[in-house]
C-alpha cells in the first residue's frame, strides 16, 4: 500500500507539472508574436457559439448586450483566412432610436471573460479583419454603411477606441479588409485581455436590424518597444583637465605658474 500510494502521488505530481508546464506554454507562445483568430469552424456543419474559435466572444452592452455568446457562422466562410476559417456573425437589433452593439472575445478564449492571457499593446502595431454586410442591407446617403469602432477591452474592463473605420458600400459585395493602427498613446494598454468593437447608430445611421460578419482577424506584432535611454554620473575628480581635441587643430593652451605669492 505504501509503494502504490508514493506511486500515485508521484503520478499525480508529474500530471499537475504537466498540466501547468502547458499553461505556461501556452500563454507565452501568443506574446512572442501576432495574434490570429480566423473564427475557425473546428469541422462543425452548423453555426455554434459558446465553443471553440469563439468560445469567449459576447455581446457586451447594450443591444444585444447581456453576455449572449456571439455565432460563428460556418455556412458564411471567409476566403481570405484558409480552408477552414469561418466567420463571427454580428446582428444589431436597431430600431432607430439611437443604440450601441459593443462586442468582444479574449485571447485566452477558453470562456466569457477569460482574462488568463493579457498583453502589452505597446509591443502591438495594428489591429486588421475582414468584413462583408448582409446584401439586404439598405447604405446610408454616402452609399456606405456607417463606421464601426475598433479598440479593446482593459483590464478594468472598459473600452478603448483606437480608431472608427467606415465601412465602404463594397463590403456588401464581398469581403473587404480593414486595419486600424494601435494608439500607442492611451493609457491601459500593459495588461489586455481582448480585442473590442462598437458599431452604433448614434450618428443617425442605421436605423433597423443591421447585419454583418468578421473574419480573419489579427493583431500585428511588432517586437517589444526599446527600453528608454540610460545615463551614468561619473565621480569628479580634482585637478586641472586640458582639452585639444576639437577643430580647429591650431588651437593653442598654456599653463604658468605663479611664485609671486599674491
Amino acid at each position: 500500500m505504501g509503494i502504490f500510494t508514493r506511486n500515485l502521488s508521484f503520478l499525480i505530481a508529474l500530471v499537475i507539472l504537466a498540466f501547468v508546464s502547458s499553461a505556461i506554454t501556452s500563454q507565452a507562445q501568443f506574446p512572442q508574436g501576432s495574434y490570429t483568430n480566423i473564427f475557425d469552424t473546428g469541422g462543425n456543419t452548423e453555426p455554434f457559439a459558446g465553443s471553440g474559435s469563439v468560445a469567449s466572444w459576447l455581446y457586451w452592452y447594450n443591444l444585444p448586450g447581456n453576455n449572449t455568446p456571439i455565432t460563428n457562422d460556418v455556412t458564411t466562410l471567409d476566403p481570405n483566412a484558409g480552408p477552414t476559417a469561418g466567420s463571427l456573425r454580428i446582428d444589431t437589433p436597431f430600431d432607430g432610436t439611437g443604440n450601441q452593439d459593443v462586442f468582444f472575445g479574449t485571447f485566452g478564449n477558453q470562456y466569457g471573460y477569460d482574462f488568463t492571457t493579457e498583453v502589452d499593446m505597446n509591443n502591438f502595431s495594428e489591429i486588421s479583419f475582414d468584413i462583408l454586410v448582409a446584401s439586404n442591407q439598405v447604405p446610408d446617403g454616402s452609399g456606405n454603411f456607417g463606421t464601426i469602432g475598433v479598440g479593446i477591452i482593459n483590464a478594468n474592463y472598459g473600452y478603448q477606441e483606437f480608431g472608427r473605420p467606415t465601412i465602404p458600400g463594397s463590403a456588401s459585395n464581398g469581403w473587404v479588409h480593414i486595419s486600424v493602427p494601435i494608439d500607442h498613446t492611451q493609457n491601459n494598454l500593459a495588461n489586455v485581455p481582448g480585442i473590442a468593437f462598437d458599431y452604433n447608430s448614434y450618428s443617425g445611421y442605421p436605423t433597423s436590424p443591421f447585419t454583418f460578419w468578421i473574419g480573419n482577424l489579427v493583431m500585428t506584432y511588432s517586437g517589444a518597444k526599446p527600453p528608454p535611454p540610460t545615463g551614468a554620473l561619473e565621480k569628479i575628480v580634482p585637478g586641472l583637465t586640458q582639452f585639444a581635441d576639437q577643430k580647429p587643430s591650431y588651437n593653442r593652451q598654456d599653463i604658468r605658474t605663479d611664485t609671486s605669492g599674491t
